[in-house]
């Protein structure tokens, strides 16, 4: 992705000159490596083409204003912010284009604002030019902050203060030898809240006496040579929402996440793609193995006109010859029976209530003195190898009354 930034002076709508631009190697609002390809000064119409745009204006055409913000619901409340400045202002509130640079609170924020008509020109004027801005915030916002600290930039015709991430003011020079009085009156403020910076980072090519200002302001002044005009980091603001959002910023953000939307696409059409070879295989091996059990099943019992489920009617024809031959199945009740009684040993007749037998399931109802007896007997049980399990425990007059279910499905009776 590539950036265009556009800095834009404060009376370029009156003189119509150019503007110095750069042009980015990346997105310039959020973290991360932007490398300058090109930068210069030209008309907006001469401009290299990028995928976004950044428009940066002067200090002097906005103001931010520190306000509480009412309750209710966020349509109403951006509607309000205008009437919430309303003493601030110079204008009316009609004329005024106001936004939330910064939540400072539950219910405090920083607003910032600027003229409706300067605004709409400014936009007019670059649309004539084909260019189509994503983002707009005043330049107060570029220079890196020290850590606990502010920003002033004195380079050129510009000179404004950065005093937090969102908030700063136009700063006028009289005399280079003393710190303009707006600096001064700020730090003053802050000193009597206590929030004193506890640096100041001045961004300057002209030669100021650094120990002078420090003397005056009671801060470290340090002279930073970084170029802030292509700084870097999380967009603090902008001012195009509302009426002045671009209407093809949905298209734009939709472009921009088109890369990682077909990468997914290619992993989801990947992962079925070998879900559906996955399956296909193994549905062809169970088809292959249906296909056997169905040769096998006909080669062995060549009067059979119709399989439906092989492994069943196998069963059912092995159980059938097992009874024509005078043998017993392994589920019949007298070798299921056979089986309890010699691996469980012989149960007391006056502690039997009654047998229940079907479908190779064996219920014996049974009386024991205690609970405790009962559940040794169907430890004892399970401990020799049966299939049991222990049902309908209940007190009775004597001891408890309980059911012994024994499945011979899964139990080697030892008959063959």
């Amino acid at each position: 992705m590539t950036t265009l930034r556009i800095f834009i002076p404060n009376h370029w709508l009156e003189t119509a000159s150019t503007c110095a631009w750069v042009l980015f190697d990346g997105d310039t609002s959020i973290i991360g490596p932007a490398t300058i390809l090109r930068e210069g000064h030209d008309m907006p119409n001469a401009m290299p083409i990028a995928e976004q745009v950044e428009v940066i204006i002067a200090a002097e055409l906005v103001s931010f204003i520190r306000a509480t913000l009412p309750a209710g619901n966020r349509k109403r409340v951006l509607e309000s912010l205008p009437y919430l400045v309303e003493d601030s202002l110079m204008a009316s509130p009609e004329q005024v284009h106001v936004v939330i640079a910064e939540m400072l609170a539950s219910n405090e924020a920083m607003l910032a604002t600027i003229d409706k008509r300067v605004l709409s020109a400014l936009l007019e004027n670059l649309s004539a030019a084909g260019i189509t801005p994503q983002r707009l915030l005043p330049v107060t916002l570029l220079p890196t902050l020290p850590t606990f600290g502010w920003a002033m930039v004195y380079q050129n015709a510009e000179c404004f203060l950065r005093t937090s991430y969102c908030s700063g003011i136009p700063l006028e020079m009289e005399d280079i030898a003393t710190p303009p009085l707006a600096l001064q009156l700020a730090i003053n403020q802050a000193r009597e809240k206590g929030i004193t910076p506890d640096s100041l980072y001045i961004y300057s090519d002209r030669n100021i006496d650094l120990s002078s200002w420090q003397g005056r302001l009671g801060v470290p002044c340090v002279a930073n040579a970084a170029v802030w005009r292509n700084s870097v980091g999380p967009a603090a603001m902008n001012f195009l929402q509302g009426a002045y959002a671009p209407l093809g910023m949905g298209w734009t953000r939709l472009a921009q996440a088109k890369p990682a939307a077909m990468l997914l696409a290619a992993i989801l059409v990947i992962q079925l793609s070998g879900i559906c070879i996955d399956w296909a295989v193994k549905s062809h091996q169970q088809s292959q193995l249906d296909q056997q059990m169905t040769s096998l099943f006909m080669a062995t019992f060549p009067d059979t006109t119709v399989v439906v489920d092989a492994p069943l009617q196998m069963h059912r024809k092995y159980a059938e010859i097992q009874h024509s031959a005078g043998n017993t199945d392994a589920s019949d009740f007298l070798p299921l029976l056979t089986s309890i009684t010699t691996q469980l040993g012989k149960l007391p007749v006056d502690s039997v209530k009654s047998m229940d037998y079907e479908s190779g399931k064996l219920v014996i109802s049974l009386h024991a003195e205690n609970t405790q007896t009962a559940q040794g007997l169907l430890e004892h049980a399970q401990a020799n190898g049966l299939n049991a399990s222990l049902n309908n425990l209940k007190p009775s007059g004597t001891g408890v009354d309980f059911e012994l279910i024994f499945n011979a499905n899964t139990m080697n009776t030892g008959v063959m």
